[in-house]
């Protein structure tokens, strides 16, 4: 049980908030609005010429398709960032009371990430420094910036970064392993204005990222965490990857979505049900209270807080979810009708063969097809169903281990 004391509870903080201003219309925009505006005026008065009762039922028809079907124009505008109506420095809140305030202290950027012979940034009166803050942020002169992204790709494609502690470039950080790769790539993003696709591409024609995850025995002994990236490292495809490879392999994946995130009708988002949305995971909502259960079982990123680098973890609820997910089972169960459907005229073995190369995009082993060959003899001798096999098989197969690693 706890207890509150009135006075020990901070009284509401009342600010005002400014009232919207609404944009100026573009002269597209405002032709438009001044077009459906003459439109209603002129039926508006054939309608009050109208002396019949069909005349009336006919302008009228159309008067109403046009102001409440049709409606007035809407314009696409989006959310951005203005100056704020009081920007200015602020005064320290003394002992965290908004109420007791200090001295001003003048608005400046973060001291310890700067050189020390950096001038003081000069921020013009009544602007807030965003502006200034961005372009110090992005400037050649502040190589942070450009060494943390790069770090960042290098982690996502490779599985660990050349500093192994993408949040952490400071002082209780770990070094780089190879801090002239981490300037060179920096250099050159900085170079390429920036570009994530330049870098991303340059990284993945290159023969380490093309390797296989099979070390060499010699690199094993003496480089066992592979710090010297001498060979590819075995990554876990995270929960996202995971969703949209089962949608695209059973053919549900619906590659481009646009509109509304949350359906007009939900209330809440505990209402809100993951299992028959075949969109791209980019695009599925993020609750921070009610995540999808894929997304909580294979360590998706904590969305209350920012983080470089996710956990991966290795827990027998990942096999128990495969095995028992209605999400999973359902795509399991399309891919075994697309499968059985499109090859009707194949014998078991050919069909083996295609779900291995769709699934995990390589030809299974004797041993696997063997092993493939007598569960669907087995399951359909038991259950005589002869699609019910074929998605136990498929589910058998998204609950691999292949399927969940890259090799």
């Amino acid at each position: 049980t706890w207890t509150i004391q009135y006075g020990n509870v901070s009284n509401w903080l009342h600010k005002p908030l400014p009232l919207e201003t609404p944009r100026a219309l573009t002269d597209e925009e405002a032709a438009a609005l001044q077009k459906w505006h003459d439109t209603k005026e002129k039926l508006d008065a054939d309608f009050a010429k109208q002396t019949t009762a069909d005349g009336k039922k006919s302008v009228g028809g159309k008067l109403i398709n046009h102001t409440i079907k049709q409606g007035i124009p809407v314009f696409e505008k989006a959310m951005s960032v203005e100056e704020a109506y009081d920007a200015g420095d602020y005064a320290i809140a003394v002992r965290g009371d908004p109420h007791t305030l200090g001295e001003k202290v003048p608005r400046s950027f973060l001291r310890v990430a700067m050189p020390t012979d950096a001038p003081d940034p000069e921020i013009e009166k009544g602007a807030s420094g965003r502006r200034e803050l961005a372009e110090w942020i992005a400037s050649p002169d502040n190589p942070l910036t450009a060494r943390v992204t790069v770090n960042r790709i290098w982690h996502h494609l490779f599985g660990s970064g050349i500093v192994r502690t993408p949040d952490n470039f400071g002082t209780t950080g770990e070094l780089p392993s190879h801090p002239e790769l981490l300037d060179y790539l920096a250099r050159d993003f900085n170079e390429n204005d920036w570009s994530f696709k330049s870098t991303i591409r340059k990284l993945m024609l290159t023969d380490l990222y093309q390797s296989s995850s099979i070390p060499a025995e010699t690199a094993s002994e003496i480089d066992p965490e592979n710090r010297l990236f001498s060979h590819q490292n075995r990554r876990r495809l995270q929960a996202e990857a995971l969703r949209d490879s089962m949608l695209a392999i059973s053919g549900e994946l619906e590659p481009f979505e646009g509109g509304r995130t949350m359906p007009a009708k939900l209330s809440i988002e505990y209402d809100y049900d993951f299992t028959d949305d075949t969109m791209r995971a980019v695009y599925l909502p993020v609750f921070r209270n009610n995540l999808d259960d894929l997304f909580e079982v294979f360590d998706f990123a904590n969305p209350n807080l920012p983080a470089g680098k996710r956990n991966v973890s290795t827990i027998p609820g990942q096999a128990l979810f495969l095995m028992n997910s209605e999400f999973v089972e359902t795509r399991s169960r399309t891919a075994a009708e697309k499968l059985v459907g499109e090859m009707a005229e194949a014998d078991d073995e050919a069909r083996i063969y295609e779900l291995y190369r769709r699934t995990l995009s390589r030809e299974p082993t004797a041993e696997e097809s063997a092993l493939a060959y007598s569960f669907l003899r087995e399951f359909s001798s038991k259950d005589g169903d002869e699609t019910r096999a074929w998605t136990a098989l498929q589910q058998a197969v998204f609950s691999s281990v292949d399927f969940r690693y890259l090799n």
